[in-house]
């Protein structure tokens, strides 16, 4: 396990992310999301399919909503991405086993049943694509 480059509270990034403006959500996609990006990488316990894994399920539900024009259809698989995250990292083979990943993907998942609107889903949905990016270069 490598070293962390810097202390990141995830959980405050995201809320960060969701509160700001298109300016500030682009330093934050161009600073700090790189930071975190590289504190996963240097943690280890996650290959770039699980995270590539998370990444399209979001997709997938973001696509359906604009066919569907209705969130709150939607918001029961939302809330299962965090219940397969928790089954992920206690399996015994292929276990996610990445605190930062985890604290990412909770805290997509709670500001998208908070706010509970079709921007906030696109929005998480940017932020989880700038990650996979970021991440790109991981093994498996």
């Amino acid at each position: 396990m490598g070293r962390l480059k810097e202390d990141i509270n995830v959980k405050d990034l995201v809320h960060r992310f969701f509160e700001g403006n298109d300016v500030e959500r682009a330093l934050i996609i161009a600073g700090k999301l790189e930071n975190l990006a590289e504190n996963i990488k240097n943690q280890g316990g996650i290959s770039k399919h699980q995270i590539r894994k998370y990444y399209h399920s979001l997709l997938e539900i973001t696509q359906e909503v604009k066919v569907s024009q209705k969130l709150e259809d939607k918001l029961i698989k939302v809330a299962l991405l965090k219940a397969y995250l928790s089954y992920d990292s206690k399996r015994s083979q292929n276990k996610i086993n990445n605190r930062l990943f985890i604290n990412f993907v909770n805290s997509l998942v709670s500001e998208i049943l908070k706010r509970k609107d079709e921007k906030t889903l696109e929005l998480a949905k940017t932020l989880f694509e700038a990650l996979v990016g970021y991440t790109a270069n991981l093994k498996k």
